[in-house]
């Protein structure tokens, strides 16, 4: 089957990749917003709904009288432990680290894993808030090293699943549009190998991803320039479709993106290892 390729021309590099989503900076009482049109939508919305779209956006606060309680986590789902190494299926909302304006309500994977096994832990790569599935981490510094030089040399092979809005032309394509985090930072190649898994009800299609490249947002930003934005992905897939998918499934406000597995050489023995999650709840009730 013949692959095909999504790229921008070089002489549209130099400008600013435009995707549509808005993030407005607020003080600590006020909840970011990705659309200054959705304040009224997410004003009448109950407290819950506007907890899960926090936890999705990653953003600073929720605006609430109510008064702050530490945050109840429950274990992590272990995939895998040796003396050097330990990987989690990190649930969705769930930070890899502390941010950089951490809030009371939290939940911090690094620390999570730290508490329940009693050992220092290092994140070898980062899962947005909203992504769920393998999530890896080093009890050694000689491991952490290990793994970081694998990432930077491309050593380590990413499986996503996702479950997107729309159907794709081509069974197999590939996107290099290039990827710019702000209008201040250099624009980085990026580039984002796709298939399609299965067709769905709705107009909704399973994909995997393997991302070739490790930039901000990619495999998000690489669907939404194909047209095919991840179901519950609010920040760049707009509001009103997304609260709109998540009432009909019933996602709760889930953003459907799964790191499904991660084959690296070990830090320590080289051999090869290949680590896997169970599938997402959501997209195996999707899929079934």
């Amino acid at each position: 089957m013949k692959k095909h390729s999504i790229k921008t021309p070089k002489s549209h590099r130099h400008q600013c990749i435009s995707y549509p989503v808005h993030i407005f900076f607020c003080r600590h009482d006020f909840l970011s917003y990705h659309s200054i049109a959705e304040l009224p939508l997410l004003a009448t919305a109950n407290f819950q709904t506007i907890k899960n779209l926090r936890a999705n956006f990653g953003v600073a606060s929720i605006p609430t009288n109510r008064q702050k309680h530490p945050p109840i986590s429950t274990p992590l789902h272990i995939l895998y432990q040796d003396d050097s190494l330990i990987a989690v299926d990190k649930p969705a909302g769930q930070l890899v680290h502390s941010a950089d304006t951490p809030q009371a309500d939290d939940l911090v994977t690094m620390k999570i894993l730290r508490n329940q096994i009693g050992q220092q832990v290092n994140p070898a790569h980062r899962l947005d808030r909203p992504t769920t599935g393998v999530l890896l981490f080093t009890t050694k510094r000689s491991a952490t090293r290990a793994l970081g030089r694998a990432f930077e040399r491309h050593q380590v092979q990413k499986v996503y699943h996702a479950i997107v809005d729309g159907i794709p032309t081509h069974q197999k394509w590939t996107c290099e549009e290039p990827n710019q985090k702000n209008p201040d930072s250099p624009i980085r190649d990026a580039k984002t190998d796709f298939c399609i898994l299965s067709r769905l009800p709705q107009n909704l299609t399973l994909i995997e991803a393997r991302p070739q490249t490790g930039r901000y947002h990619q495999i998000r930003r690489h669907l939404l320039h194909c047209g095919l934005p991840i179901v519950g992905d609010y920040r760049y897939a707009g509001y009103d479709r997304s609260q709109e998918l998540s009432d009909q499934l019933q996602l709760e406000t889930r953003m459907l993106l799964q790191c499904q597995s991660l084959t690296f050489p070990h830090p320590i023995s080289k051999k090869e290892i290949t680590i896997k999650a169970p599938p997402d709840p959501l997209i195996k009730k999707l899929t079934s």
